[in-house]
C-alpha cells in the first residue's frame, strides 16, 4: 500500500494478512530475506550474501521462540512493516 501525502512524500507499507501469526511472521521473514539479500548481491559475492541471510534467519527463529514464550495475547487481524519510501523520479 503507498500513501501519497500532501507534502509530495509517499510512503510504502506491506500489510501481512495470515491465518495465524506464525503465517505473518514466515511472511515477514521471508520479505525480509529477500530485501536484505537484493541489497547485498549488488556488493557481495553469494556466499557472503547467504551468511547473512542464515544470520537474518536464525535472528527470526529466535524472536519466534521469544514470542512463544511470552504470555499469549490475541492474535490481531493484521500485522504491518513499514518499508523505506522510494521517491517517485516523475
Amino acid at each position: 500500500m503507498t500513501v501519497y501525502h500532501e507534502n509530495g512524500e509517499q510512503e510504502s507499507k506491506l500489510l501481512f494478512v495470515g491465518p495465524t501469526a506464525q503465517a505473518i511472521h514466515e511472511a515477514q521473514r521471508r520479505c525480509t530475506i529477500e530485501d536484505v539479500a537484493a541489497i547485498l548481491a549488488r556488493q557481495f559475492e553469494k556466499e557472503k550474501v547467504a551468511e547473512v541471510t542464515a544470520l537474518v534467519n536464525d535472528l527470526f527463529d529466535r524472536d519466534w521462540k521469544d514470542k512463544a514464550s511470552q504470555q499469549k495475547k490475541p492474535e490481531r487481524a493484521f500485522e504491518s512493516y513499514t518499508r523505506p519510501s522510494r521517491k517517485n523520479l516523475h
